[in-house]
């Protein structure tokens, strides 16, 4: 009438065991695709500087296109400049070594 229990195998916390395993290394690969970890939670309040760095960064890294980061970053600061004081000017290290060489 009733059927004795069958007593489960010793390997089946094995089986399961080596399947995180194996499942963990699949998802590592396939999110190394990415272009590497996101940052989401930064509980220090970062610096300024660390923001335009930490954004720049960003976009190299995640933007579709390739994007100039030194270029990038100088046309911020002379926008940054142009909003604070209409009569200042960024003036980026290539455009000085322009202005200083002899005529």
């Amino acid at each position: 009438m009733f059927e004795p229990r069958r007593r489960p195998s010793p390997f089946y916390p094995l089986l399961v065991a080596l399947s995180l395993v194996a499942g963990l290394f699949i998802g590592r690969d396939m999110a190394g695709d990415a272009g590497g970890p996101l940052t989401v939670f930064n509980l220090r309040k970062p610096t300024s500087s660390d923001k335009i760095g930490q954004v720049v960064d960003l976009i190299d890294a995640q933007y579709v296109d390739s994007v100039a980061k030194d270029q990038l970053v100088d046309e911020v600061l002379q926008d940054l400049l142009q909003r604070l004081d209409p009569h200042s000017y960024y003036i980026s290290a290539a455009e000085l070594r322009a202005a200083q060489e002899p005529l």
